[in-house]
């Protein structure tokens, strides 16, 4: 097995780094999502994954209906969490700038960094691969994983 250079293994590094990050923004957008549904009595959403759009109708506690669509923008990848979370935002008013900024294009797939999804998961499986072959020693061990 080869040693990478400095650089591709930094951006090894930094491409699992962005994808731990996109981990925990989907966990928030779930944690978001519930939060916001705990305000209403009743609810329910459409999903129209061709349309690429949520409708959603929910019943607050004082009986008052609030309907809110979210539509996915055309080069952005639609996210069925990602749309109801603005559904629900809008129907309690609420901001949803930081909801939107998580949205990926379309274009490039999944990426981080313009590293697409395809290639990060083939870096963690060699992650995996590698540590159960050797374990990692710090400042002692640098597995060529960006080739």
């Amino acid at each position: 097995m080869s040693t990478p250079s400095q650089t591709s293994y930094e951006q090894a590094l930094e491409t699992i780094k962005q994808f731990e990050q996109r981990q925990k923004d989907l966990e928030w957008i779930e944690k978001e999502l519930s939060k916001g549904l705990q305000q209403f009595e009743q609810i329910k959403f459409q999903v129209n994954k061709n349309r690429k759009e949520v409708v959603f109708a929910g019943v607050r506690g004082d009986g008052q209906l609030k309907l809110t669509k979210a539509k996915c923008s055309h080069g952005d990848k639609f996210e069925e969490s990602i749309g109801k979370l603005i559904a629900v935002k809008r129907a309690l008013g609420e901001d949803t700038k930081k909801v939107e900024e998580l949205v990926e294009s379309k274009s490039t797939g999944i990426s981080y960094n313009g590293v697409k999804k395809s290639k990060i998961d083939e870096l963690v499986k060699r992650i995996e691969d590698d540590i159960k072959r050797q374990p990692i020693v710090l400042g002692d061990y640098t597995p060529n994983y960006l080739g």
